[in-house]
This record gives C-alpha cells, structure tokens and sequence, in this order.
C-alpha cells in the first residue's frame, strides 16, 4: 500500500509541475488515480478538467466500472450527451460490462436507455456493442428485446451467437435455444466451442430433453473433439436427475474421469430426495461433505 501510494504522489507530482496540461495529461493522471484505488479523486480531477473528450469520459467510465459503479456509468451518458461528447463503441462496451457484473440492480429502465443512446450512436448492429446489449437484457430477463439486438448485429460472430443462446437457457427456454444452436450449426459462422455447449446442454436440462442433451454431449468429442469438461458433466447429470433418470445420473457422476464436483452431487442429492430415493440422497450428501471438507483443507493450506 506504502509504494502505491509513493507512486501515485510521484505521478501527482509531475502532473503538477506540467504548465500545459492537455486532454492526454489530465486523462493520465486520472487512470493512475483509479488504479490505486482512489476513485473519489479520479473523479474530482475528472470534474476539474478544463476540456473533457470521450477518451478521458472513457478512461472516466473505466474508472466506475473497476470500482463496481455501474450506476454512475449509466448515469454518465446524458451527461456526455450535455457536453455535446459522442460515446464510442469504446464507451458503450464499458458501460455494458460494468452493467454486465451487476445486472441485479439495474432497472429494465435503465437498459432500454442504454439502448437507446446505443442506436443514437449507430452502433446497435456492431457485434461488440450488440453481444453486450444482448447479455444485459438476457441478464434482466427481457428476452424480446435481446432477440431484437441480435437480429440487428450485422457481423454475427461465434460469441454472439453464444450470447443469444445463453440468454434463452438462462431464461429456462430450451427449445428455442436448441433451435438457435442448429441454426449456427447450419450457417457454419464458426464450429461451436466448449462454452456454447454448456449452454446447448443446460438448456436441455431446463426443458428435460433427453435425447437432445444425450445426442450433444456425445457429440461435443465426436464431431467437434472437444473433451467433455466438468460443467459439461454436471450439466448432464442434472438433465438425468431433473428427468428421474436416478440411476444413470449417478453412474455419469462417478464414471468421470476427474474428481466430481459439489455441484453434481449437491444436484444427485436434490433429485434422490425429491424422487424418494432417500439411500442416494444419503449418499450423494455424504459425498458433497466429504468433498467440502477436501476443499476446505486445500484453502488452508494453500493460506498457510
């Protein structure tokens, strides 16, 4: 903290001694300020700055966004707007991704402004800006409108497409998410990576389709030789147990070949029990202990 802090007065120091200051030095020195932490004074440089210019509203935006200030980064666009600035496809990425990591307080409001000053700009059917706007009404819900956005991205490439299929899994609509998926399947953008499978099959689990998580999960080595992962597995044991297929969940869980997670068999514990099978519930919770324990051992020992 000591040598952060001589860093940053040293940096305040030769700002200080520099008797033309332009957009670039005031913009510097406010990256240092928020670097260190300090965002209080990032912010009044920022507000004492005789000339603003989206890059140092950018590196402002940048600023909230590392400290979790998502708000002020919504709330920062009609004051640009005041000040006759322009977002960039810079600004709009920050704000998204600030909104992106705290989607729980953001209003349905606030998005569709965000929208909004997102087309003023005309950059709604860029692939960056537009997967982002996708994730953040996926993430509030609003599953109109992300289809709208990603109809609109003009460039659509692999992560887009990934982001449109996630927002219907994680919406619980996994039919519409399956029919997505074999539509990028057929237009051949991109051969479909590790991620877009774990939503494809945890979309089948939201809609209990069996046969189509099966066919996917097999098909993740098969036809695109992508070695299955642990949420790839745990997907699958939760379609399994969703769907009362006790008995074939749990043999997935304990044919793994790595150490199975808390979460696959904190899942065969809910099923069992909710399906009456009080003997793998039993076990399932005995399981999900004894891992918890191995985890807590390895954590102090790495602390140690």
């Amino acid at each position: 903290m000591y040598g952060r802090c001589c860093r940053v007065d040293a940096a305040r120091a030769a700002f200080d001694k520099v008797v033309r200051k332009d957009v670039v030095t005031w913009t510097a020195m406010l990256t240092v300020y928020a670097h260190a932490g300090h965002l209080e004074e990032a912010e009044a440089l920022f507000r004492e700055a005789p000339e603003r210019n989206v890059l140092g509203w950018n590196a402002m935006l940048r600023a909230y966004s590392q400290h979790g200030q998502a708000s002020s980064c919504v709330h920062a666009l009609p004051w640009m707007e005041q000040e006759g600035i322009l977002p960039n496809e810079s600004t709009f990425i920050t704000v998204l991704d600030a909104c992106g990591c705290d989607s729980a307080t953001l209003t349905f409001a606030q998005a569709r402004m965000i929208h909004c000053f997102v087309a003023e700009s005309g950059l709604e059917s860029n692939t960056l800006v537009g997967t982002g706007l996708v994730n953040l009404y996926a993430k509030s819900g609003c599953l109109h409108q992300a289809r709208e956005v990603f109809h609109r991205i003009v460039s659509k490439d692999l992560i887009a497409w990934a982001a449109m299929i996630a927002a219907y899994s994680r919406n619980g609509r996994g039919k519409p998410a399956l029919e997505l998926f074999q539509q990028l399947q057929v237009e051949g953008v991109e051969e479909p990576n590790s991620v877009v499978f774990t939503s494809v099959l945890s979309a089948c689990g939201s809609a209990g389709l069996v046969g189509d998580g099966r066919d996917n999960f097999l098909s993740l080595e098969a036809d695109y030789g992508i070695t299955p992962s642990m949420e790839h597995y745990v997907c699958m044991v939760d379609l399994l147990g969703r769907t009362g297929k006790i008995e074939e969940a749990d043999a997935l869980l304990k044919s793994m070949p790595f150490e199975p997670h808390v979460v696959g068999w904190t899942s065969v514990m809910y099923t069992c029990g909710s399906h009456g099978d009080d003997e793998r519930a039993l076990a399932a919770v005995r399981q999900k202990t004894q891992l918890e324990k191995t985890w807590k051992g390895k954590e102090w020992l790495t602390i140690s």
